[in-house]
């Protein structure tokens, strides 16, 4: 399930604009690059929710693995794997 969440979170990302070339998509820091502003986060964060019938914790929005794309794969991937 780890490359359809991640190459999913890439989508939605792109959507919004080109990713610009990065060595490991893994680690793109798509918040700190202002890929996605504080106010975008929130529709960003509903569609992976939707997408995965799962529930994204403030304190999952706060810890350091969810600003990377493989960092928010990971947790999107341990909550579908708790259902």
């Amino acid at each position: 399930m780890s490359n359809v969440v991640r190459d999913f979170i890439v989508s939605l990302l792109e959507k919004k604009q080109a990713i610009p070339a990065v060595l490991d998509i893994n680690d793109y820091r798509f918040m700190e690059s202002g890929h996605i502003d504080s106010l975008a986060v929130m529709k960003f964060i509903l569609q992976i929710e939707d997408k995965f019938d799962i529930e994204i914790s403030d304190e999952d929005m706060l810890s350091q693995q969810f600003q990377t794309v493989g960092g928010l794969s990971a947790i999107v991937n341990e909550k579908i794997g708790l259902k």
